[in-house]
């Protein structure tokens, strides 16, 4: 069985970030291009698809707020998670151990949120994601520690 270089792991990661912000960005400047009214013509598109009432409820009030200030603060938030997902997409890249320390924080952030979903909604899908994103913050703890051979080891006394 061929083993995996920690480069070419890293790299593997590396790529779904980049891709990741690659998305984030389209949607972001497709959001910016559309403006608000393409945006509660979605809602209300979903609402009549999933038999939801759009005049009252959440949706309503969904669609009321949106203006193009919030698109706009949308774009930006979007963008800001583009430009980090770039960033953690470089530096996994280049094997620098900054993005491991950076991905396994970021990618751990969602692990409760991933477990309560499946809690609530036990799925292949939910389960699939939650290994995954299990697996990535492992791996990129065990770069971390692969770099520092005696981290945790007590030390010997003099």
């Amino acid at each position: 069985m061929e083993v995996v270089s920690p480069q070419k792991a890293l790299r593997w990661i590396a790529v779904v970030e980049l891709f990741k912000g690659a998305v984030a960005c389209l949607g972001g400047f497709s959001l910016a291009w559309a403006g608000p009214a393409p945006v509660k013509q979605a809602i209300a598109h979903l609402a009549r698809a999933f038999h939801m009432d759009a005049q009252n409820g959440m949706l309503a009030q969904l669609s009321s707020r949106i203006s193009a200030n919030s698109i706009h603060v949308a774009v930006a938030v979007t963008l800001i998670y583009a430009a980090m997902r770039f960033i953690e997409g470089y530096g996994l890249w280049r094997t620098r151990e900054w993005a491991s320390w950076f991905g396994a924080i970021s990618a751990g952030v969602y692990l409760p949120f991933e477990i309560i979903a499946l809690l609530k909604h036990p799925h292949v899908l939910e389960a699939s994601i939650l290994v995954l994103n299990l697996a990535v913050v492992a791996y990129l703890i065990h770069d971390i520690r692969r770099r520092h051979p005696n981290y945790g080891k007590k030390a010997t006394p003099l």
